[in-house]
């Protein structure tokens, strides 16, 4: 740990109303991929801040990278409760609840995101990916469509391309 992480650990720890420090040290941690000190960084913020729907955000994605649905989920509903207006907390329901299969509420959250914030087109895939595992292709290849003609995100654009691929033409390698 560098020398100024030790000292914003220290504030944290000597100041238990200093969120910010935890705050600071959980973006480093999470720069860093250390998501097990990020991880513990976030839920010492919930102890002393239950209401941060930044830290059950981040908490979310987390479990997402660990592939736990239930976790995922239960961050993102609790960060809604709290902030129901961010486009990220519906998104991250949105995927878990598309791990889990529960596609009808997976989609509604989805669209949900793609309300709050029209110009995230990530949430267009994520949204396309939920309407394709669920069989509703067309649907599915007007979300990829939308992207392609706005998105200059060539990643994003590759990940459409590619499922729209498998959507129009199954079996075919793209």
């Amino acid at each position: 740990m560098d020398e100024a992480s030790l000292r914003f650990r220290k504030a944290a720890a000597n100041d238990l109303n200093d969120i910010d420090a935890l705050a600071y040290l959980a973006r480093i941690n999470l720069r860093m991929q250390n998501f097990e000190a990020a991880e513990a960084d976030l839920v010492e913020i919930l102890k002393r801040n239950p209401r941060s729907s930044w830290a059950h955000s981040k908490l979310a994605r987390l479990a997402y990278d660990r592939d736990d649905a239930d976790a995922m989920e239960s961050h993102a509903r609790q960060g809604i409760a709290i902030k129901d207006d961010a486009s990220d907390l519906w998104e991250h329901l949105g995927i878990a609840l598309g791990m889990k299969k529960e596609y009808p509420e997976s989609i509604e959250a989805l669209r949900r995101a793609a309300k709050l914030d029209p110009e995230c087109k990530r949430i267009l895939l994520n949204l396309a990916t939920s309407l394709a595992d669920c069989g509703r292709g067309l649907e599915a290849c007007a979300e990829l469509e939308r992207i392609l003609s706005s998105s200059p995100d060539p990643a994003l654009r590759k990940d459409a391309e590619e499922l729209l691929a498998e959507l129009t033409h199954p079996g075919r390698e793209s």
